[in-house]
């Protein structure tokens, strides 16, 4: 429970990592997120999976993922089995135990939570469901940051048409808070300002007249 309140920027899924590193002595973690055209992204890589950082899995590799989203149930496995879970996932050099967890919420397949280890790992049944949670978790933050960024797109659209409507009735001033604001962006940009105080200049000089 505690997972959920941390805050800042990524560190929902910072805290899932973590979690499953304390958990199952992970030597590599990846989120792995389903893209719109059913691949599937390495969002988050650490460990001896760092270099999987922003990879894209497709082809037999993302259907052989999209068939463990339908068991809705961890998935353990081990070099040795010789399954096709250890031929495709057990992506780190001298790895020999890995599990896998889809991430699912309301029935929606959004990804999957992957662990790779160089020794097997002895699990208990409650490992197993806190690994599945901790999925579940990465899950949820990843569904609530889609919904943030379309509130977020709306809430762009509304000050724009707001601001050109404005514009629309007095040729003199058409572009006029669209200019101020780039101009004001590229000083605090001179200036050294951090993303967030840029993004709050730039809307504040669109809504400068309506206010």
């Amino acid at each position: 429970r505690s997972l959920g309140y941390v805050e800042g920027p990524g560190s929902p899924f910072e805290a899932v990592v973590e979690g499953v590193r304390a958990l199952l002595h992970a030597d590599g973690v990846a989120i792995l997120v389903r893209e719109t055209s059913g691949e599937y992204r390495f969002r988050v890589a650490q460990g001896v999976l760092a270099e999987w950082g922003d990879y894209i899995l497709s082809g037999s590799a993302s259907q052989l993922l999209e068939s463990l989203l339908l068991r809705d149930e961890a998935t353990l496995f081990k070099r040795k089995q010789r399954n096709p879970w250890a031929r495709e996932f057990l992506l780190a050099a001298g790895m020999s135990w890995g599990a896998l967890a889809p991430m699912r919420v309301r029935d929606q397949k959004v990804g999957a939570l992957l662990v790779n280890n160089t020794q097997p790992v002895h699990v208990r049944a409650e490992h197993i469901e806190a690994f599945e949670n901790l999925a579940t978790l990465a899950g949820v933050a990843l569904v609530e940051g889609r919904l943030r960024d379309g509130l977020e797109d709306l809430f762009m659209s509304v000050i724009v048409s707001l601001t050109m409507a404005l514009e629309a009735k007095d040729p003199y001033t058409e572009g006029h808070s669209v200019r101020v604001a780039a101009y004001s962006e590229a000083i605090g940009k001179q200036l050294g300002l951090p993303s967030a105080t840029l993004d709050l200049i730039h809307r504040s000089c669109l809504l400068h007249d309506i206010g």
